[in-house]
């Protein structure tokens, strides 16, 4: 006859058993030597990737370094570089209102009627149901909206970059001296 234990008491007893013991062993065992191969290569790979990391770090700096000299010298390339980052900074403007107007599309959820809008004494099948979702443009301007959200925020990124390479050459231009 069989006993019924409450399952943390079944779970303690099997914990007792040869085996548990058994597989715990050689489970152990097995990752031990998986372990012991695999820690060679994970070694050499992380090693190339840190020293990769740590040359396009000092690529990056001296680039950095480079254009701020640069953009100290010249007051043509400082222009630009201004007006470069106007573009950007208003290319993330343009970005997030338009990702706030589909944001308020999503909202309202107004629905894309093509054929009505089109053809109004047609049949009052609509393409937009098919095309976007029951309710307004659903899943493509959740995608859209996120794309928005995404381009907005790399537009003040690489504005800020900008930035950063400006402040910079204005510092050095104050010292007189290198960065």
């Amino acid at each position: 006859m069989r006993r019924c234990y409450p399952t943390g008491l079944r779970l303690i007893n099997f914990f007792f058993t040869a085996a548990w013991w058994t597989s715990t062993v050689i489970g152990a065992i097995v990752l031990n030597l998986f372990a012991a191969y695999a820690k060679d290569i994970l070694d050499r790979a992380l090693r190339a990737m840190s020293r990769k990391w740590a040359t396009r770090s000092r690529r990056s700096r001296e680039e950095f370094q480079r254009t701020v000299r640069e953009l100290a010298a010249s007051s043509a390339k400082r222009e630009r570089f201004h007006r470069e980052e106007r573009r950007w900074r208003s290319n993330a403007i343009f970005y997030l209102l338009l990702t706030v107007a589909l944001a308020a599309l999503l909202v309202l959820g107004i629905e894309l009627d093509l054929q009505q809008i089109l053809e109004p004494s047609s049949f009052s099948a609509s393409l937009a149901p098919h095309m976007f979702g029951k309710r307004g443009v659903g899943n493509v301007g959740v995608w859209f909206l996120g794309l928005g959200i995404m381009m907005a925020f790399g537009s003040f990124a690489q504005a800020n970059a900008i930035n950063d390479k400006l402040a910079a050459s204005d510092r050095l231009r104050e010292e007189g001296g290198t960065c």
